[in-house]
């Protein structure tokens, strides 16, 4: 009798744990969240985030509040995001660099995307454009390789991020340009030094730069996806003059680790159903970002894939962890 009632208590754990799991998330949120972002105030990253958690207050009836902490690669963001702990009130809005490729960049980092943070959605894929001084005697990416091969070593371009610091070294890799790198802690500091002269160019997303750009004081000559963008018809793909050249970046949010479940599960619905409302996907195409929505699996898949991917295009780009 006590053998047949302890096995029935075995039973009978996981059922009560995994109800009290269900019931937590029933009963979640009951105060505001906080979303952490490495993305500067207004940078591609912080315009996504925004549009995006306003809806998602609306559906989980609590403020979705973004909170910018820029520097380090993302670091500080991650640190503060996991200082937040795993209760679900603190959601790390994340990207490519900061979930994949940043253990390729860094000798060390003092957390692990892999084992850190739970995946919970993917939110946008996003192209980068090539933008330069609009005084250097450059209007396209062919005579980009024309002008950097002129000069070797004398032309510079700037790095905020993974994105910005792999499609240029991949760019001068495949094409055979001699270019200085110059890293920045945000791409609205770096495009501010291209504005002035004292960098060359540099991969950004459309938003940060758009202003710039319909002032005059930038000049895009290509795009980084594989083919034009809807949003910039009239700027050709780099691809177009470095045949197979590609590199898309994209944005997701995550939770530390050890959060339950049943609340990752919960906010990833939430978060889908904000990413299929046409309007949500108007705005964010407005800005160059594509919605883009997977199931938790299809997209805890994907981060390992990513994670592979981008250690490739690092090596095969000759960039050193520092």
């Amino acid at each position: 009798m006590k053998r047949r009632t302890a096995i029935l208590a075995g039973i009978a754990a996981p059922t009560l744990l995994g109800t009290s799991h269900l019931a937590l998330a029933q009963e979640y949120p009951t105060r505001a969240i906080r979303v952490v972002s490495p993305s500067p105030p207004g940078g591609g990253g912080d315009v996504s985030n925004r549009v995006i958690t306003k809806h998602m207050a609306d559906l989980l009836g609590q403020p979705v509040v973004v909170d910018n902490k820029v520097g380090g690669n993302g670091v500080v963001a991650a640190m503060e995001a996991l200082r937040g702990g795993p209760d679900g009130y603190t959601i790390y809005a994340g990207s490519n660099t900061t979930l994949a490729a940043i253990p390729y960049l860094m000798k060390s980092t003092p957390y692990d995307p892999s084992t850190d943070f739970m995946p919970v959605a993917l939110q946008c894929t996003i192209p980068f454009i090539l933008v330069v001084n609009p005084d250097l005697p450059v209007k396209s990416v062919k005579d980009l390789i024309a002008y950097a091969k002129a000069q070797p070593g004398k032309v510079t371009y700037a790095s905020a991020n993974a994105s910005s610091l792999v499609a240029g070294s991949m760019l001068a890799r495949v094409t055979g340009m001699e270019l200085l790198n110059v890293p920045y802690k945000s791409a609205p500091a770096s495009m501010n030094d291209i504005v002035s002269g004292r960098v060359s160019m540099a991969f950004v997303d459309i938003p940060s730069s758009l202003g710039l750009i319909q002032a005059g004081k930038l000049r895009v000559v290509g795009i980084s996806s594989a083919k034009r963008a809807a949003l910039m018809p009239q700027v050709p793909a780099i691809a177009e003059t470095v045949p197979g050249y590609e590199l898309v970046g994209w944005t997701a949010m995550c939770l530390p680790a050890g959060t339950s479940p049943a609340i990752a599960k919960r906010l990833h619905d939430v978060i889908n159903k904000v990413l299929v409302r046409p309007d949500v996907k108007d705005q964010l195409a407005k800005v160059g970002f594509d919605a883009t929505t997977m199931t938790l699996e299809e997209f805890a898949s994907f981060m390992r894939t990513e994670r592979t991917r981008w250690a490739r295009m690092i090596r095969s780009a000759g960039i050193q962890p520092e």
